[in-house]
C-alpha cells in the first residue's frame, strides 16, 4: 500500500502536524502541492495519538481541498509566507507568551527530550557550518543547512534555513552557490569557531535557528 506524509502548519501554534495519505488519488494530487505555497482545507481527517505527538490521516470520509478560494485561505497563505521570510522569532515570542530565555546546550537538549515546543537563546561556539552542502541540494523550496553548537555542557545540532543564512551573511542561497569554494570558505569563517548568539525554536525533535550572529559581552550566558 502506498503511503505519503506531508507536514502541515497553520497560524494557531508553532507546532506542525503530519498528514498521512494512503489512497492513490490523494497521493497523486499531492504532487501539485508546494511547500509554503499550498493551502489545504481538510475535513473529517482521522487523528491518532502516539506518545506526546499526534498525526492526522486521510480516511474514507475525509475531504481535502487544495487552494480553496476563501479569504481565510488567502490570509493563511500570506501569514505563512511572512513567517518564511524572516518573522519567525517574533511569532515564537507571541506564541510562547514569553521572551526567549538564555539556555545552555544541555538545557536545550533536556527540553527537546520533553517533547513540547519551546524557544531559547543559546550562547555557544559554532563548530560546524558547511556552505558546500548547498551545492548538493536540489530542493530550492526547503533548503536548510545542518549546524552544530558546543559549550561547556555538550554539543547540539540544529537546522539553519537559508533565509536566516541570508540574514546572517547577506547572501542568498543562489549567490552562495555561485561562489567559488574559496569564497564560500571565507564567508563560513566569519562565524565558524566563533562564540555566537543563536535564537532557537523547537517542535521536537526538530530544532531550527531563527537568528544567528556573533556574540558580544552583553549577551546572557546560562550558568547551568
Amino acid at each position: 500500500m502506498p503511503v505519503r506524509a506531508v507536514e502541515i502548519v497553520d497560524n494557531t501554534t508553532p507546532a506542525s502536524l503530519y498528514l498521512d495519505m494512503f489512497d492513490t488519488d490523494t497521493i497523486q494530487r499531492a504532487e501539485e502541492w508546494r511547500p509554503l505555497g499550498s493551502v489545504l482545507f481538510i475535513a473529517d481527517a482521522r487523528v491518532t495519538w502516539r506518545g506526546r505527538g499526534a498525526r492526522a490521516q486521510v480516511c474514507g470520509r475525509s475531504v481535502v481541498t487544495h487552494q480553496p478560494h476563501t479569504s481565510d485561505a488567502e490570509a493563511l497563505r500570506l501569514y505563512i509566507q511572512n513567517q518564511a521570510a524572516g518573522g519567525e522569532a517574533a511569532a515564537w515570542a507571541e506564541w510562547s507568551g514569553q521572551r526567549s530565555s538564555a539556555a545552555s546546550v544541555a538545557q536545550v537538549r533536556d527540553r527537546l527530550a520533553d517533547g513540547a515546543p519551546f524557544c531559547a537563546s543559546l550562547h555557544a561556539l559554532l563548530t560546524h557550518l558547511d556552505l558546500d552542502d548547498l551545492i548538493n541540494s536540489t530542493d530550492n523550496n526547503s533548503e536548510e543547512l545542518r549546524v552544530r553548537f558546543a559549550d561547556y555542557t555538550g554539543e547540539l545540532t540544529a537546522r539553519l534555513p537559508t533565509n536566516i543564512l541570508q540574514n546572517t551573511f547577506g547572501y542568498s542561497a543562489q549567490q552562495i552557490k555561485a561562489m567559488s569554494s574559496e569564497e564560500r570558505a571565507a564567508v563560513r569563517w566569519r562565524l565558524l569557531l566563533e562564540q555566537c548568539c543563536a535564537k532557537l525554536a523547537a517542535t521536537p525533535p526538530r530544532l531550527i535557528v531563527l537568528s544567528l550572529r556573533r556574540a558580544n559581552p552583553a549577551d546572557p550566558i546560562s550558568l547551568y
